[in-house]
């Protein structure tokens, strides 16, 4: 287990190499208001992309044959398909209650990109967690290190020419693309029947009915300090928070996603309490050395913003410091998520997330109303956020029972 860990860490770790060395250059490419848009806008697709194929790519992580995981399989593409239609009317639903939500960029119209984006995102998923349930560690690791140099690339080549500010839309969908293209291996689907479609969703009802929520929820609040932002202050600030944000954020949650999948297949496949316990104290160890990483890379990014970025980037050092709360509860939140799953800890696990959105919430509020500087307003709805995350994982780790079933 801790091998495979290892080596999805060394795809996160090499894009977060790249993103540092091109942030200078990127910085000077596009304004904070550019990337502001663009954030507010892929806040709406992420969100939508999560939960695109209804959690049912997670099911490929439990030992159920390969012939109903290839059922499943069929299913989850089907959902996300389905959902990248669903994402244009939702998008213009969005735009008209987000303020700062892009309908055209340099007039090209962004339902494209809407589209693209959602439906890329949710294929990437479903290929990505195939992948590890495979043991396809090397590939899914490649893939990812593949992905951010393609995006990086767009970015800059792009973004010298005529077409920017598009380059940052376009890159990203070039980026889930390519992520898919890299992962797919064929033959591992199949559309069920109707009675096996309904006797597939009885059996897993868990997957759409909570965890899906659940997990729409976590990508929520990873979004919503870019929406409430764009809301309460201005779209600059929600640029200047993206950037000193995706440095913490991007390659933590890859590695949280990798390592999360890895020890729910742990969990699933263990039905004796001690085990299970062991999985969990994994975790927590992970989130704990996750934190001095993070504060790392913070750091760096705070020295770097005066200097680096330019002066359109003023603020940025702080809010990367004040990021790290938030990150490090959504590392928290999208490594443990599986784990709830895999015990059938179903209430539990969409409670936490509900918690969570309130927590981030009233965070920020207080600060807002309040009066504080943004900086310490992202800090605060950051620390009420990781106090919730850390208390339900917490309470996981106490409370698996002495000897449980599988889950499926």
């Amino acid at each position: 287990m801790h091998r495979r860990i290892f080596i999805l860490m060394t795809g996160a770790m090499g894009g977060q190499a790249l993103a540092f060395i091109a942030l200078p250059l990127i910085a000077r490419l596009y304004t904070p208001d550019q990337l502001g848009a663009f954030q507010i806008m892929l806040a709406f697709c992420n969100t939508l992309g999560a939960v695109s194929a209804l959690s049912l790519e997670r099911t490929q992580l439990l030992d159920i044959g390969p012939r109903r995981k290839a059922y499943l399989g069929g299913l989850s593409l089907a959902t996300v398909l389905t959902a990248s239609l669903i994402s244009v009317p939702g998008y213009l639903l969005f735009t008209l209650i987000t303020p700062g939500a892009p309908l055209f960029v340099a007039g090209v119209p962004v339902l494209f990109f809407v589209l693209s984006m959602t439906l890329f995102r949710g294929l990437f998923l479903i290929e990505y967690t195939t992948a590890i349930a495979t043991e396809r560690d090397r590939t899914a690791t490649f893939s990812v290190f593949v992905k951010d140099i393609v995006r990086i690339a767009l970015r800059i080549g792009l973004g010298l020419t005529a077409l920017n500010p598009v380059g940052l839309f376009v890159a990203g969908v070039a980026d889930w693309f390519v992520g898919t293209v890299l992962l797919y291996r064929k033959g591992k689907m199949r559309w069920p029947s109707q009675l096996k479609r309904r006797a597939l969703l009885r059996r897993f009802r868990d997957y759409p009915l909570f965890y899906a929520p659940a997990t729409a929820l976590t990508s929520l609040t990873g979004q919503m300090p870019v929406l409430l932002l764009g809301s309460f202050y201005s779209v600059r600030e929600a640029g200047l928070y993206s950037l000193a944000f995706l440095l913490l954020d991007r390659p933590s949650r890859i590695l949280a996603k990798a390592s999360g999948d890895v020890l729910m297949q742990g969990m699933a496949r263990s039905s004796e309490g001690k085990s299970r316990n062991a999985v969990v104290q994994k975790a927590i160890v992970l989130s704990a050395l996750n934190l001095p990483i993070l504060l790392l890379i913070a750091f760096i990014t705070y020295l770097m913003a005066d200097t680096l970025l330019g002066s359109d980037w003023t603020g940025a050092g702080w809010l990367a410091l004040a990021c790290v709360p938030h990150a490090l509860a959504l590392f928290v939140s999208e490594l443990s998520i599986g784990l709830f799953a895999a015990v059938a800890r179903t209430a539990s696990g969409l409670l936490r997330q509900v918690a969570s959105v309130g927590a981030l919430s009233l965070g920020f509020l207080a600060a807002y109303v309040v009066g504080l500087p943004v900086a310490w307003t992202v800090a605060m709805a950051g620390v009420a956020h990781l106090v919730v995350q850390t208390g339900f994982l917490a309470t996981l780790a106490f409370n698996i029972p002495p000897e449980t079933g599988a889950s499926e």
